[in-house]
């Protein structure tokens, strides 16, 4: 399933001050983090535009892929699909 929508998701800024996300909101419902098996950063340096991407598997067992645009300040879920695991 391929979205891509604003979501809400509880994160921790570690020591380094970058968000890393613990548990996301699924229609109004917490879901709760148990992996991020990816991670990566992508630059725009002109438009100063840092976007942080995340593949995580969350309890309800699917695999999300979800995306902090810096410069917005806002968390988006990009796809979904179930894990296989």
């Amino acid at each position: 399933m391929t979205t891509s929508r604003e979501i809400q998701v509880e994160a921790y800024a570690g020591h380094r001050g970058y968000e890393s996300p613990r548990a996301l909101y699924v229609e109004r419902r917490r879901v709760e983090i148990l992996d991020i098996i990816d991670r990566w950063i992508t630059e725009d340096i002109d438009q100063r535009d840092i976007k942080r991407f995340f593949t995580v598997i969350c309890e309800d067992g699917f695999i999300y892929k979800i995306c902090y645009d810096d410069l917005r300040g806002k968390w988006y879920q990009l796809f979904k699909e179930r894990s296989t695991a």
